[in-house]
């Protein structure tokens, strides 16, 4: 059985990036200008710094694959965290609604353990429309029904 893989789109790519350039942008014109008289360079590099590494770190987490294979599921969230959930562990798979600016839907795992698990890749919404949205829910549903 082959593997499918569903990758996050572009457009989180895309915004990050936009939102690490008016960080910086803020931090570097007018950051100087605010923080540095009151409270000194250090406060000023230290805010700065901070700013650069959460933009980092979001950077690393949003964009992610969901890969489906004939044992399970992997999931990885950039290149930092990653998890495999056996089939065995499933309970449901559903598709949900969620509402993060406009509504969109997710592809949710429910574990035994009752943790909810949201797969990277495999999401619908009025900004990033995706026609096979259903059929690729339809394959993992699928993938787990044929679980050994």
């Amino acid at each position: 059985m082959n593997e499918l893989i569903f990758a996050s789109g572009e457009h989180y790519r895309q915004a990050m990036a936009v939102a690490c350039v008016a960080v910086f942008a803020v931090l570097g014109v007018g950051g100087s200008r605010l923080l540095e008289p009151q409270c000194g360079s250090a406060a000023y590099a230290s805010s700065f710094g901070a700013a650069a590494l959460l933009t980092l770190y979001l950077w690393v987490t949003r964009v992610g694959t969901t890969t489906v294979t004939a044992t399970g599921l992997a999931v990885e969230r950039g290149r930092l965290l990653k998890r495999s959930i056996p089939w065995a562990k499933v309970a449901s798979i559903d598709v949900a609604d969620r509402y993060r600016g406009t509504n969109w839907q997710a592809v949710k795992v429910t574990l035994a353990n009752g943790h909810k698990v949201w797969l990277p890749g495999l999401e619908n919404s009025i900004r990033s429309e995706d026609p096979e949205f259903f059929d690729k829910f339809d394959q993992i549903v699928k993938r787990w029904e044929q679980r050994p």
